[in-house]
């Protein structure tokens, strides 16, 4: 999300971070033909007068950017008047006004990506507030676009799988709505030009598809976890994986891309188990493994201690109760190097590889 733009682009595209890599992607342009699947953000509200999409206007900014993670907001709180259509960035110096029915916050956040094993994660989280009593039947949160996917697959926090490929669809319609929540996962998978994945870190949604001809797929925050009355709010937590194409260079996630996709829910504790590296803290305590390694670091030395295992990806690591006047820094003892971290919120973020055996201190000082 650029900042200097009031048009947040509702369109999240992990995949294409690779199309411009002689290597890892495609000898691409920004602006060249894609076919990758993407996801789609409208945040659209439904209601029995009609749909009410999320404003369209909003503040952007860069909160945090390090050589470890990216962290951007969107605030979306004004709408254009006369009801002006908006359709892209460039269309930016009508006036505004306040959204008359909900806002929406929108924080972006870009992972590390691990050269060894290129797999781009986003985590978005999405906020909605109401500004007035408006009684609705949820809200349409994302929708995955095929584009030129041949291969899909879903499964249910129920614990219901589905998969298939384009070539097995069937002409009578057969529409399939499964929970999303904690274990569940979405793919589009084996474009020319890559595929996704979507894993909820939040509980109450719904994933809905045509499963006789597999098209799009829509994320939906049902009515009984909407809110519905004025100041009421709701804050939806996901993440996105981009996996690249078939390369020399990327034969570790692409070669079965089904495969990455479960490996990387069963390595991060993504699917109702542990995840499949080991820690060991000497100071610190772990709050939680789903996906973000999160500690409290309100010990003197915040965290120390000793990870072991073979990761499909970089993990992230998240130290909280510290000071964002505080100074973070990294100590990697495999490697005997250090480097600063970036606090933010009084968290400390560090995203590191994990091949083998790690051993490390991040330290305040």
């Amino acid at each position: 999300m650029t900042p200097n733009k009031r048009v947040p682009d509702d369109i999240l595209d992990p995949a294409s971070d690779f199309l411009y890599d002689s290597l890892l992607g495609a000898p691409a342009f920004d602006g060249g033909v894609s076919g990758q699947p993407v996801f789609e953000f409208p945040v659209t509200m439904k209601t029995a007068s009609g749909d009410i999409p999320a404003p369209k206007v909003g503040e952007c900014q860069r909160l945090l950017d390090t050589g470890d993670t990216h962290l951007s907001i969107a605030q979306c709180e004004y709408n254009f008047t006369d009801n002006v259509t908006v359709y892209n960035c460039w269309l930016t110096l009508w006036r505004p006004e306040p959204a008359r029915d909900f806002t929406l916050e929108r924080r972006n956040q870009l992972f590390q990506v691990d050269p060894e094993s290129p797999l781009t994660v986003y985590r978005v989280r999405l906020r909605v507030k109401l500004k007035r009593d408006l009684p609705n039947n949820g809200i349409l949160i994302s929708s995955m676009l095929k584009r030129y996917a041949t291969r899909w697959a879903v499964r249910g926090s129920d614990g219901q799988t589905f998969g298939g490929s384009a070539k097995d669809a069937k002409a009578a319609p057969k529409p399939e709505n499964v929970p999303f929540s904690h274990t569940a996962y979405a793919a589009r998978l084996d474009s020319p030009l890559g595929g996704v994945a979507i894993f909820p870190l939040s509980d109450g949604l719904n994933v809905s598809w045509d499963a006789s001809a597999p098209g799009d797929m829509n994320l939906v925050l049902p009515a009984t976890n909407s809110p519905q009355k004025k100041d009421e709010s709701r804050e939806v937590d996901l993440l996105l994986v981009g996996i690249p194409r078939l390369t020399p260079y990327t034969q570790s996630v692409s070669k079965d891309t089904l495969a990455t996709v479960r490996r990387f829910a069963s390595d991060f504790g993504l699917n109702g188990k542990k995840p499949s590296y080991t820690v060991v803290p000497q100071t610190g305590t772990i709050t939680n493994q789903r996906y973000i390694l999160n500690v409290d670091g309100r010990a003197d030395n915040a965290f120390s201690g000793t990870l072991k295992g073979d990761l499909i990806s970089s993990i992230p690591v998240a130290v909280s109760n510290l000071n964002d006047h505080w100074t973070a820094m990294l100590f990697d003892r495999s490697e005997k190097k250090a480097r600063p971290l970036g606090v933010f919120e009084n968290q400390a973020w560090a995203t590191v590889r994990l091949h083998g055996c790690l051993l490390y201190t991040s330290r305040c000082v």
